[in-house]
């Protein structure tokens, strides 16, 4: 197929109408409508096949690429739009080989994207106290998420709006769950970051601190709430489905780099 001539929607309400259409495939995308982050944000469009890329790219907080739709359209739609140099990218399988030509990925692993709303959300009817943690707690949770270090946690975090509800046990952080992105004004937030000291795992933490963290995240004005696991993790995936978590859609994510042959439209 021809490159797609793409429209760039540039006005914030044409781009949430385009978004609106998949909530909770669209969190990210919707987060950025704000106007701290719209001038990072693009959406092109093809508008007689309703595919679309959204990109972000931001000086302190880095780019990502979020495909609509798939097919013949959205690989022809992707040779003809300005992609980040690098990004995390999330799409569908189908997409795997027009972004393969655009970027080299240090890995695209098969992901879940699991959604709730304050109707379907199903709270545990006993779980361990948890608390919120804030800047004063940034050696704790350093502690915590150094063993995993695929969270990249730096105490930065804490000062750029990030949220952290956390689990103590004989005084020692245990267990924590993360909400980097959130927008009130759009009804939308994102849990991410969940993490259990290994020694204490199978016994229903990381059910506990998600669980805590999404009601304040309800409790902020957020109607979807979304997170991500990776597909094998079948205890998280068990684990979230027990609080009303659904899985709304099987995808690819990863961190991309520049093509090593550069770019092929």
């Amino acid at each position: 197929m021809r490159p797609i001539p793409a429209l760039l929607l540039r006005d914030r309400a044409d781009a949430r109408a385009f978004f609106e259409r998949d909530r909770p495939w669209a969190a990210w995308a919707l987060s950025s409508l704000g106007a701290d982050d719209w001038p990072a944000s693009r959406l092109w469009v093809d508008d007689a096949t309703g595919v679309g890329v959204w990109t972000y790219d931001h000086p302190v907080w880095g780019g990502a690429v979020t495909t609509f739709g798939g097919g013949a359209a959205l690989d022809a739609l992707l040779r003809t739009v300005d992609l980040p140099r690098r990004a995390f990218v999330k799409a569908m399988p189908p997409a795997r080989a027009a972004l393969a030509a655009r970027y080299r990925f240090e890995w695209l692993d098969p992901l879940v994207r699991m959604a709730t709303t304050s109707a379907t959300f199903r709270p545990p009817d006993a779980a361990p106290p948890s608390v919120p943690l804030g800047a004063e707690h940034g050696a704790e949770l350093a502690r915590l998420y150094a063993g995993w270090p695929e969270s990249r946690f730096h105490v930065g975090r804490l000062g750029h709006g990030y949220w952290y509800q956390g689990i103590r046990e004989g005084g020692r952080l245990v267990a924590v769950a993360e909400s980097g992105i959130r927008a009130p004004d759009e009804g939308v937030a994102i849990v991410q970051g969940v993490y259990v000291d290994p020694a204490r795992r199978g016994r229903g933490l990381a059910r506990a601190v998600t669980a805590a963290l999404t009601l304040r995240l309800f409790g902020a004005g957020a109607r979807d709430v979304v997170l991500d696991v990776r597909a094998e993790n079948a205890a998280a995936l068990a684990a979230y489905d027990r609080l009303g978590y659904t899985v709304h859609a099987n995808f690819l994510g990863g961190p991309a780099g520049p093509h090593p042959l550069g770019i092929r439209r």
